[in-house]
């Protein structure tokens, strides 16, 4: 439920998929208090001795994962990722097709991912200088956006920013 918890809150507080994810994956261990809670708990008789070893096991368990799944949380995320979207139906672009440049297109204008700032300086662009929309490309992660940027002819291609590929191939 841990898990749960901290991606929902997350995401109700407007956060992006990715962000929610990364915060479960690095997060997904429990701590030393645990055990010190249930050792208290189990002196004072609140637990039986299986609450206590069903624990430790957990806390043992998680402490090794968590070593390798923070150092690979990205390739974690983009896993789910593919696999929430497959099972949703959405269509999503294959990375490397996310950046390619198109003839005749001139987007100077690259926003790598989507939030606060970026939608306020889209808000900007839209209120004071609409002519700049139709030369800036967006690359986020929440195919959410794509919809709302399409409405404004912003360019909008869904990617992970943390990927290599997908920078080098919005470099050129």
């Amino acid at each position: 439920f841990r898990w749960l918890g901290i991606y929902s809150v997350v995401r109700m507080l407007r956060g992006p998929a990715d962000l929610a994810t990364l915060a479960t994956v690095n997060l997904s261990q429990i701590s030393e208090f645990a055990l010190v809670i249930c050792s208290l708990g189990m002196t004072y008789g609140h637990i039986q001795e299986d609450t206590m070893t069903m624990i430790i096991w957990t806390f043992s368990v998680l402490a090794i994962m968590s070593s390798y799944t923070i150092g690979n949380n990205r390739v974690i995320y983009r896993f789910l990722a593919r696999a929430s979207n497959k099972i949703l139906g959405r269509h999503v672009e294959a990375s490397s097709e996310t950046a390619e440049h198109h003839e005749g297109e001139d987007r100077d204008i690259v926003l790598l991912g989507f939030h606060r700032i970026a939608a306020a300086l889209i808000a900007n662009f839209a209120s004071d200088r609409p002519e700049l929309l139709a030369r800036t490309h967006i690359i986020d992660c929440n195919a959410e956006v794509a919809k709302v940027m399409k409405e404004k002819s912003v360019k909008f291609s869904y990617a992970d920013i943390g990927e290599a590929e997908v920078l080098e191939h919005t470099h050129h």
